[in-house]
Formats: structure tokens, C-alpha cells, sequence
């Protein structure tokens, strides 16, 4: 079409050939020009465009800079915030030692006052007494045998040996001359055992215990009668509540010289508590319910099973934690049951039916048993560390002699979990109790059952016996304690106070005092009349 055009300008003489060829080739390269132009005019408002968002870029990456900086100086503030926090926490647990150990010098300087005082006063009386005799006319001569002199006797002087002497000294206003005496009076027959009997109705609580604890030695059939006609547990009162916890109480102990209490909770903590007064001592963060507790012989290693199954090793003077035994299982039922042997070096534990004996010290499980088929809930140890009893939620009790680590005994007869066993000093008599109600005693040597009792109408959750093995206790969901003659099986004393279930016994080592714990997050101390 152009050269057509080409040719019809030609024709009408206005251009020449090579003019036209000209324009054609011009006009082409126009035409091919033209894209190329508007190509690179847009690569260049592209370039612009990415120039642009270059530069927004860099402004945001600035930005976020000054942010994260920013961030990081707040960051940094707020660690710093932390450690002073941290240090401040730490510095009041620093004072908190501190008047702690400040508390229980004052404590030990107000003791040793106390005896110096005394020791000044019984100087004092003495003294006085002296210079009373000293113008009284009867008074003690050289050769009387009091003043223990070599002289010869006369025939008219006071002789005060014997059972006299004893007669004297029990009348003596000190208790301490009145319990010598009572040692003494053993000596001489049945008229000396006539004057201890007498004893159990002194109005000293300290001459009762003593002469308690003396007869309770005896075989003879008037001593038992008149033991079980006296039995101190039938006075046994309340003294106290101490109250701290803030969920159930599961557990409590006494320390081996009874002068310290340790409860477990729901509320994650382990509470330590002076027996005398009451003051609570310290708490023990245990980050997880505690089930159950145990202490070392000598009193200074504390051990709590905990409710994810681990074990775990206090150093309770020092609040600090000093190891944990075991993998902690969240979805188990944890360790409700724990006994440390008679050496203190063998701990034993029971969970999900099998019976585990652990070097504490090494953290090293040294054995296992299958004891039950599934969660064992209580353990008991005999006096001389050579038996252990184990019970569970399978309605059975086994029996195990534990140098040989062989089964001696299974009980039966319960019909639903047995919660609680306690033995006699001498490991010649069971006790157990059961969430079915009921309470039995059983002959160790013979595994026979001796008798059952109603223990509670509802559920019996602890028992424990005295240490003169004379006397037991169980507690339930009656919320009650109640008091039996071990022999017998008479009911002689109920004590009420808590308003729950009662989770826990405990008898200090003196067998003078009794402690229990309930759902009801209290602590109750109750002692001899």
C-alpha cells in the first residue's frame, strides 16, 4: 500500500524517487523506534517505582530498627528489674534465716536462763533449808544414814534406805525424787510394785507416765488389769490447732525426739512445726501436692512422695532440696506410701503395686516387688527394721521379711482398699484399716486374724497404736478419733474437733502426745490430762 502511494505522489511529480525512499525508510524506522521508546520509558517508571519502594523500605527497616532497639532497651530494663527483684527476694530470705536462727538463739538463752533461775532458787531453798535445820532439833545426825556418813549406826537413828526411803521420796514435792523412787521401788517385791500401781493415780501427770511406762514392761495378770483399768489415752485431751495450709492436709510425722512436726499438703508445701509451742518453723515449697512423708533416724533428712510420683530429698534445716528419685508420671497416682529402715539407709516406697527399695544417698533403685496389682497406699516397718508391711488399694495386705526380701504373709478379707497399717513394737500384732469402715487386728506370728470392730460408719482413712503397744487409734470419715484397748478391743475415748475427713495419726515417740491432720486444712495436737 505504500509503494502504491509512493507511486501515485511520483506520478504527480512532486518528489523524486530517491526523496520518497527516504521518507519510506524514515517513516519505518519510526515505526520500529517507536515500541523500543515506549519500552524503555516504561522500564523507566518501573525503575522509579522500585526506587521507591526501595525507599520505603529503608524507612520501615529504620523504623523496625528503632523498635527492636528500643525493645532491646526494655528488655534489658526489665531484666535488670528482675535481678534487683531477684536480689531483693533473696536478701529476704537471707533475713528470714537470719531471724530465724536468731529466734531459736533468744529461744536457747530464755531456756538456759530459765535453768540458771532455777538452779538459783533450788540454791536459794536449799540454803534456807540448810540454815532451818541447822536450829532444828531433829535434825539428821553424823551417823543417820541420809548424810551417808561412815559413823556406825545406833540403834536409835533414822535409817531412810529401803522401802521406807522409798515411801519418803515418793512423797518428795520434786517429781523427779518421786519417778527415782518408783525405779527403785521394783526392787523390793510386791510391796514395791503395790507402790508403783499406786503411782498411776498420782496427781503428777510425769509420776503417772513414769509408772505407766514402768508396769507396762511387766507380764504379771494384776499389772495388765490394773494398766488397762488406768490406760492414760482414756484422758487424752485437746491442746492445740495449728493452721497454715491452704488445702487438705494428707500427711504428718514427728521428728525421732519428738520435739518437731512435719505435715504434707495439697497446697504444695511441706510445714514444719515446733511441737511445744506451736510456732511454725518454715515451709518447704514442694511445687506439686505432697501424698506422703518420712524422716531419716537421726532426724535430719525429711523425704515426701509426691503426687506425680517422684520422691523427693529435703534437707529440711537448710530448706533445700537435695535430690528427687524416680520419673514423674502426671496422669499416676503418686507415692502415698513411704518407710526409711531402722540404719537409715534404705528407703522404701510403694506406687502402682510394686514395692521399691532405693539408695537414697546414690539415688539408685536398688530393688523391686511385686506386692500388689495396683496402688499400694500405706507402709509400716518393725522396730528392728527385719519386716515391712504393705498394703493396697486391691483390698490386701502383704507381709515381707526384708533381709531375704521374701513374702511372710497375705491377708485378706476386706472388702474394698485397705488405707492404713500400724505395727506393735514387739511385730507381734497388725493393725489395719479400710475405706469399707472396718478395723482388724491380726497375729503376725501366727497370720491369723484376731478380731474386726466398726472402725468408722463411713471410711477408715489412718491408724496408729501406742508405743507400749497397749493402745490404738483410727481416724476416718466421721471426722473423729477414736480410742481402743489393743487387747480387748474396747472403745475407751472419742475425741472430736475437726470438721472433715482426718487424713493422718500421729504419736510422738513418748507416747504423750497424738497429732492428726484433715481435709478441713488444720493440724490438731492433743495430749494426757
Amino acid at each position: 500500500m505504500i509503494a502504491d502511494n509512493l507511486l501515485d505522489i511520483q506520478g504527480m511529480g512532486m518528489f523524486s524517487m530517491e526523496s520518497l525512499l527516504v521518507i519510506a525508510i524514515g517513516f519505518l524506522a519510526l515505526l520500529l523506534i517507536i515500541p523500543a521508546i515506549s519500552a524503555a520509558i516504561a522500564r523507566q517508571a518501573d525503575l522509579e517505582t522500585n526506587k521507591l519502594e526501595l525507599a520505603r523500605c529503608l524507612v520501615t527497616n529504620r523504623l523496625a530498627s528503632t523498635q527492636i532497639e528500643l525493645l532491646q532497651n526494655e528488655l534489658q530494663a526489665t531484666h535488670q528489674n528482675y535481678l534487683e527483684v531477684e536480689q531483693k527476694l533473696h536478701q529476704l530470705v537471707l533475713e528470714k534465716a537470719a531471724l530465724h536462727q536468731e529466734g531459736l538463739r533468744l529461744h536457747e538463752e530464755l531456756q538456759q536462763q530459765r535453768l540458771e533461775l532455777t538452779d538459783e532458787i533450788r540454791s536459794s531453798t536449799f540454803e534456807q533449808l540448810q540454815t532451818l535445820l541447822t536450829n532444828y532439833p531433829n535434825q539428821p545426825r553424823p551417823f543417820d544414814v541420809v548424810l551417808g556418813s561412815q559413823i556406825p549406826t545406833p540403834s536409835d537413828a533414822a535409817v531412810l534406805g529401803g522401802l521406807p526411803g522409798v515411801k519418803q521420796r515418793l512423797a518428795s514435792t520434786a517429781p523427779q525424787n518421786r519417778i527415782a523412787a518408783l525405779k527403785e521401788a521394783l526392787q523390793h517385791g510386791d510391796a514395791g510394785l503395790d507402790l508403783v500401781i499406786q503411782a498411776l493415780q498420782n496427781e503428777v501427770i510425769q509420776v503417772r507416765w513414769a509408772a505407766y511406762s514402768l508396769l507396762g514392761q511387766r507380764k504379771e495378770p494384776r499389772i495388765k488389769q490394773a494398766l488397762r483399768e488406768y490406760n492414760p489415752w482414756q484422758k487424752l485431751t485437746y491442746l492445740r490447732t495449728l493452721e497454715g495450709h491452704s488445702h487438705c492436709v494428707s500427711c504428718v510425722i514427728f521428728s525421732p525426739d519428738g520435739q518437731t512436726i512435719f505435715t504434707g499438703s495439697w497446697d504444695e508445701t511441706i510445714k514444719v512445726w515446733e511441737l511445744a509451742t506451736g510456732w511454725q518453723i518454715c515451709t518447704l515449697d514442694t511445687q506439686i501436692g505432697v501424698d506422703s512423708l518420712a524422716i531419716s533416724p537421726d532426724g535430719q533428712t525429711l523425704f515426701s512422695g509426691m503426687g506425680n510420683t517422684v520422691i523427693k530429698v529435703w534437707d529440711w534445716q537448710t530448706r533445700r532440696e537435695i535430690s528427687t528419685l524416680g520419673q514423674p508420671n502426671i496422669s499416676a497416682m503418686g507415692v502415698h506410701a513411704l518407710a526409711v529402715s531402722r540404719d537409715g539407709q534404705i528407703l522404701f516406697s510403694g506406687d502402682w503395686g510394686l514395692l521399691k527399695a532405693w539408695d537414697w544417698q546414690m539415688g539408685k533403685e536398688l530393688y523391686n516387688l511385686r506386692a500388689h496389682s495396683i496402688q499400694i497406699y500405706c507402709l509400716a516397718i518393725s522396730l528392728d527394721g527385719q519386716t515391712l508391711v504393705c498394703a493396697s488399694r486391691d483390698k490386701t495386705i502383704t507381709v515381707w521379711d526384708l533381709p531375704t526380701a521374701k513374702q511372710i504373709h497375705r491377708f485378706k478379707g476386706y472388702s474394698k482398699a485397705v488405707t492404713s497399717v500400724a505395727l506393735t513394737g514387739d511385730k507381734k500384732t497388725l493393725v489395719s484399716g479400710s475405706w469399707d469402715g472396718s478395723i482388724k487386728v491380726w497375729d503376725l506370728e501366727t497370720g491369723k486374724e484376731i478380731y474386726t470392730l466398726i472402725g468408722d460408719k463411713t471410711q477408715v482413712n489412718c491408724v496408729a497404736i501406742s508405743p507400749d503397744g497397749q493402745t490404738f487409734f483410727g481416724g476416718g470419715g466421721e471426722n473423729i478419733i477414736k480410742v481402743w484397748d489393743l487387747q480387748t478391743g474396747q472403745q475407751m475415748n472419742t475425741l472430736t474437733g475437726h470438721k472433715n475427713h482426718i487424713n493422718s495419726l500421729a504419736i510422738s515417740p513418748d507416747g504423750q502426745t497424738l497429732v492428726s491432720c484433715s481435709w478441713d486444712k488444720t493440724i490438731k495436737v492433743w495430749g494426757l490430762a
